[in-house]
Parts: C-alpha cells; structure tokens; sequence
C-alpha cells in the first residue's frame, strides 16, 4: 500500500468518528482546496515575469512625484 492510500484510509478512520458539522467543514475546505489547486488554470503570467515587471516599474513608483498623489 502506497503512502498515498494509507493517507486515504486513515481519512476515511477520521470521517467515521467526526460529528455531522465537522464533516461538512472538512469537505468545504477539500472543494477549497480542489478549486485552488486542481481546478484553476495556468496563467500565462509567471512569477519570474511579475518581478521583471516590477523592477522596470520601481522607478517610477519610487519617485518624489509619486509623492504628490498620496493622500
């Protein structure tokens, strides 16, 4: 049996002794978890190109001027 199976079989230990509520909590929290790591698509944008952006923008945000529209 793999790890992987093991964690599943003691998760269904922990179902059958878990009160009604704290079933319904745990399975928001696994379509939770599903949605942001199963359902959600790749974006084309990666991190590496998030930071070159922001490198190339610092600059600007970092100006005196900028100053100015703070309120």
């Amino acid at each position: 049996m793999s790890t992987i199976e093991k964690y599943k079989t003691e998760l269904e230990k922990v179902l059958d002794v878990l009160p009604d509520n704290k079933i319904i909590e745990l399975y928001d929290f696994a379509r939770f978890l599903s949605r942001e790591y199963v359902d959600k698509p790749n974006s084309a944008i990666d991190e590496g190109s998030l930071l070159v952006q922001q490198q190339s923008l610092a600059k600007i945000w970092e100006s005196s001027e900028e100053d100015f529209y703070e309120l």
